[in-house]
């Protein structure tokens, strides 16, 4: 299953088009002054607006690049983040604070916050060789940070020994790391909340997801092919006791994986049958009765369907 996420990534055609000028950085297509080269910023920070929920999707890449050098956040090297934050508690209601600590921010991720992270290029340079804003869209059970990284290329965390050892990517996109192993490279956490209210996009491998619960499916009455081996009961439900083949119908003999007459009956995979009812059982799994007996066609645990 995928991510998720919001991903906003700088490293693509489109954002060597996109200006974000500064005094030391004219614009020049792909090389200088876009969000190619210099848009970390821009970019880290519009996962933060579009993982919390608080802009429509047509708020893109180009759009939040003017928003930002209209607000003042282009610096000189980059963006100033803090101009960011305070952008965002005017217009949005998201709460920011700075921190180094890696605690502090474990516990944020754990309470449902965001965060962006400045990495220096010291320490083990897992995402950059330099100054670098890279978005932290949660936390795994194992404590691993869950980062999206907008300087992302192919080949990227398999280009060290030093990131082969300490991050993983899973779904394409997401890169897993101990905050230790990161801790020597942070400059600074900036850490986001959402206003009340709010549910964040979460990765499905965040602490905080919540996987939906699953529904009965509605099953017609009529012909249906099983598809999978389903046992046959009394009734509806397992603890109505299982039926033998000697039970089953003349036809239901000619469909069970053994021919054995005092064996447990089990309806074998492809066989078409006939659903007279349907009920849902007090397990919250769905039944079928058919000509011989009652089956379980829908699983709530693993949300699994056996006729079609």
């Amino acid at each position: 299953m995928g991510t998720l996420l919001y991903y906003c990534r700088q490293t693509t055609e489109a954002c060597k088009g996109i200006r974000y000028a500064s005094k030391s950085h004219p614009y020049k297509y792909g090389t200088s002054g876009c969000i190619y080269t210099s848009g970390c910023g821009v970019c880290a920070s519009l996962m933060v607006l579009r993982n919390f929920g608080v802009v429509p999707a047509t708020m893109n890449t180009k759009k939040w690049a003017a928003e930002c050098v209209k607000m003042g956040a282009r610096a000189a090297e980059g963006t100033n983040m803090a101009k960011i934050a305070e952008h965002f508690k005017k217009f949005y209601g998201i709460a920011a604070k700075q921190t180094k600590s890696t605690e502090t921010l474990k516990k944020h991720l754990r309470n449902g916050g965001r965060a962006i992270i400045c990495v220096t290029g010291r320490g083990k340079r897992l995402f950059s060789n330099s100054g670098h804003y890279i978005y932290v869209g949660g936390i795994d059970k194992s404590g691993n940070l869950i980062i999206l990284d907008p300087y992302w290329y192919d080949g990227k965390f398999t280009l060290t020994a030093r990131r082969k050892a300490y991050t993983k990517v899973k779904n394409d996109r997401e890169v897993y790391v101990q905050p230790s192993a990161l801790a020597a490279d942070i400059g600074s956490i900036w850490l986001f909340t959402a206003p009340k209210g709010v549910k964040p996009l979460c990765s499905v491998n965040d602490v905080n997801h919540k996987k939906p619960k699953p529904v009965a499916p509605v099953v017609s009455l009529g012909q249906h092919i099983l598809t999978a081996v389903r046992g046959v009961y009394k009734g509806c439900g397992a603890d109505t006791g299982r039926k033998k083949v000697s039970d089953l119908s003349e036809d239901g003999q000619k469909h069970a994986t053994t021919a054995k007459k005092s064996a447990f009956a089990f309806l074998k995979k492809g066989t078409i049958v006939s659903l007279l009812e349907v009920k849902k059982a007090k397990s919250g799994n769905l039944w079928a009765k058919i000509p011989s007996g009652w089956i379980c066609i829908w699983e709530k645990s693993d949300n699994t369907l056996f006729v079609k």
